[in-house]
């Protein structure tokens, strides 16, 4: 199973004897993928919005010492 979705696609496969097992197992693996990149993609905004917020007051300071 290939899921197109903005940035590299999901992709995974399985073989079983039960096609319904094969299609759950497979689910399984994309569920995992999407979690993993969602954790990643969190990580780094709040990370991103942690360095946002520090640097522009070390900035003012360096400004406002500068003059």
């Amino acid at each position: 199973m290939r899921l197109e979705v903005p940035g590299p696609d999901l992709f995974a496969q399985d073989v079983e004897s039960d096609l319904y097992a094969a299609i759950d197992l497979v689910a399984k693996k994309i569920e995992q993928q999407i979690r993993k990149r969602r954790g990643k993609r969190h990580t780094r905004r709040t990370t991103q919005a942690f360095a946002q917020q520090a640097q522009p007051t070390g900035e003012r300071t360096l400004s406002a010492t500068n003059r």
